[in-house]
């Protein structure tokens, strides 16, 4: 199986303190606006690509959904037979042809 990936070139911004000796902001323990800088940088993102379609791929269909079949009936008679007389309700159903 053969995967597939396309690279894009995805930017990042992202802000910096200023590194000078003269900041005022560095001993005020606080970072002013004006000592950021902003950064731009760039990154190859990496990402799956969609597979194009290929001939034969595409889900079989399904011939239940299309039509309605009756139940299967045995292929004998089939007689309810009584396993114990003490337990009425246990019962069986048993081919009587031979």
């Amino acid at each position: 199986m053969d995967i597939e990936f396309e690279a894009r070139v995805k930017p990042l911004e992202y802000k910096v303190k200023a590194m000078s000796r003269e900041s005022p902001s560095q001993k005020a323990g606080h970072v002013l606006d004006a000592d950021l800088r902003s950064h731009r940088s760039e990154a190859l993102a990496v990402t799956k690509a969609p597979a194009p379609p290929q001939a034969g791929t595409e889900r079989p269909e399904d011939p239940r959904e299309e039509s309605i079949t009756q139940q299967a009936e045995p292929m004998e008679d089939l007689e309810l037979v009584t396993l114990h007389d003490d337990i009425p309700d246990r019962q069986v159903c048993i081919g009587t042809s031979i």
